[in-house]
């Protein structure tokens, strides 16, 4: 696929022809390729899926770490909570 059909066809995207996206799109992909545009095309799928799950490992790393510390602020009220509690059961045993 030719970088001129790949940039007309976002073109069209970007100006919402959306029909006209779509007869460029099964033109270009009903035509026969190359083996060595097929080649090309795998490698740029194979790029494409490699970023999008380097992006989404990225974010579900993030999630996680506020998560985590999401839990540990839970755990430390939970600590503060009990701490207090005893205070206070002590503080009525001794009353």
């Amino acid at each position: 696929m030719s970088n001129t059909v790949t940039q007309d066809v976002k073109a069209l995207l970007e100006q919402e022809k959306f029909d006209e996206a779509k007869v460029a799109i099964q033109e270009l992909v009903s035509r026969p390729i190359s083996d060595k545009e097929q080649g090309e095309q795998v490698v740029k799928m194979l790029v494409a899926y490699m970023q999008y799950m380097t992006d989404l490992n990225e974010e579900y790393a993030e999630t996680l770490d506020e998560a985590m510390k999401l839990l540990g602020d839970i755990d430390k009220q939970e600590s503060e909570a009990m701490a207090e509690l005893d205070r206070e059961e002590k503080k009525a045993s001794n009353s």
